[in-house]
């Protein structure tokens, strides 16, 4: 009788095909793996004789790794349910899963997780307080913007998170990136007054400049048309629009308390969400071709914080405060920006972010002090 060998496989980093990524693999090496992801293992039963007609073959199980998807069935989907006491601000898919950033609530601070099915933190921001956005440029290297001091931080090839950026004052935010012709722009704003600014980068991010100031104004929102970059925010208390020298394209005095947070553009037609959630009355989304400014859809709920454009159309999220109890979100959908219509109700009180990808969208949101969520529903 022949004894049976043991088999093993073994993956090499080869010349040329770029850094490994976050579970080991090379770029090559994911590429292949892609061919197979319906595959998630097989049996290769090889005859191993050594002249005894009864030698019996033996099975080689040969486990091919599968690069995670969400669901691809219709409905709602609840990827992540996590009772931690912090909610999920943002999401990114990368080539092998995702990038989640999470709120942290004073507690340690936030961290940057990865997602491929299993949930593993990336990295602590022990002096930050969330992962506010995130973002992927041209290099394939992804940002992240946090709350407090203002910061912009870079991943690296091996999957470390450098600061790129930062402001001295503890009580500044850095909301969003956006990408406007060449360049990729963050805005920012303080807690504690009305002031803010914009920062802009040639360089995917690696290196950031301050460009513009606003004063006696608050802008959280900010949109791109490829060209241009818009901010929505309030001033003297209620809500307005503005390019990105800070002069005002669109304002509401009739809706005092009130300020614009989600805000989107395409052609000659933006969408403002307003933001009321210290009051707790409805929110609105308004509509602007440069001349006209009308409100088209309201809800009930306080905050409409994100609206994005895909794939030509328009969304938005409706939401209550993030401490509400046995509330529900709204998905919303416009084809014109004009006619909108409930896509989705979400059993989750508030969704802060959503994020486009693998032929749907990503909710992220949670409970305060109580739970983290992330859903996935296709649009196909």
């Amino acid at each position: 009788m022949c004894n049976g060998a043991t088999h093993e496989i073994h993956r090499r980093e080869i010349e040329g095909t770029g850094p490994k990524n976050q579970t080991g693999k090379t770029k090559k090496e994911r590429k292949e793996m892609k061919k197979y992801h319906w595959l998630l293992s097989f049996i290769l039963l090889v005859g191993i004789s050594c002249g005894d007609s009864n030698d019996i073959p033996i099975p080689i199980v040969i486990s091919i790794p599968v690069e995670w998807q969400p669901p691809q069935t219709p409905g709602l989907h609840l990827i992540l349910d996590q009772a931690n006491k912090r909610e999920y601000f943002s999401a990114l898919r990368v080539p092998d899963g995702l990038l989640l950033g999470q709120y942290g609530s004073h507690e340690g601070g936030p961290d940057i997780q990865f997602f491929d099915g299993t949930l593993k933190s990336e990295q602590n921001f022990p002096d930050r307080e969330s992962i506010f956005d995130l973002y992927m440029p041209n290099d394939g290297l992804p940002l992240a913007t946090t709350e407090l001091y203002a910061s912009i931080y870079k991943r690296t090839a091996d999957g470390k998170w450098e600061l790129k950026y930062s402001r001295p004052r503890q009580q500044d935010l850095m909301f969003y990136i956006r990408r406007a012709g060449n360049a990729l722009y963050g805005n920012w704003d303080s807690f504690d007054s009305s002031r803010g600014g914009l920062v802009k980068s040639t360089d995917n991010g690696n290196t950031w400049i301050d460009i513009a100031r606003y004063n006696g104004k608050s802008l959280y929102g900010m949109a791109s048309d490829d060209t241009n970059i818009y901010l929505a925010g309030k001033m003297n208390g209620y809500p307005i629009m503005t390019d990105v020298n800070g002069n005002i394209l669109a304002s509401r005095p009739d809706l005092e308390g009130y300020n614009y947070w989600g805000i989107a553009k395409s052609g000659n037609i933006w969408n403002m969400g307003t933001d009321n959630g210290d009051r707790g009355g409805p929110s609105h989304i308004d509509v602007f071709d440069g001349s006209i400014l009308k409100t088209v859809y309201t809800t009930d709920r306080p905050i409409m914080q994100v609206i994005q454009i895909h794939d030509g159309k328009r969304y938005a999220v409706a939401s209550w405060n993030w401490d509400a109890v046995g509330k529900t979100s709204l998905l919303l959908i416009s084809s014109d920006g004009y006619n909108w219509s409930i896509l989705v109700e979400i059993p989750c009180p508030s969704i802060l972010n959503m994020h486009f990808a693998d032929g749907g969208v990503y909710l992220m949101g949670g409970r305060y002090r109580d739970y983290g969520r992330v859903y996935f529903r296709l649009i196909k």
